[in-house]
């Protein structure tokens, strides 16, 4: 699991030194800095799941927002 997550952390930061070199060069810095922390957000999660821990659904956390506003609206 180590060399996994070691293999990643490696393969995930030289992805994004080559990227943020490029965004840089034709965006600019805000795009480089949005990417950075995409990237930054998507490696985190990915390591959690390399390393075995249960990550709920996203679907729960959208449901629990909208499903009171569509019972508001609907009236049920």
């Amino acid at each position: 699991m180590i060399v996994n997550i070691t293999g990643f952390i490696f393969f995930a930061g030289l992805l994004s030194y080559f990227q943020i070199r490029q965004i840089l060069a034709k965006e600019g810095k805000k795009a480089a800095i949005v990417y950075g922390c995409l990237m930054g957000l998507a490696s985190f999660i990915g390591l959690l799941l390399i390393a075995g821990v249960d990550i709920p659904s996203q679907n729960m956390i959208i449901t629990r927002i909208f499903a009171p506003i569509g019972k508001t609206l609907l009236g049920k």
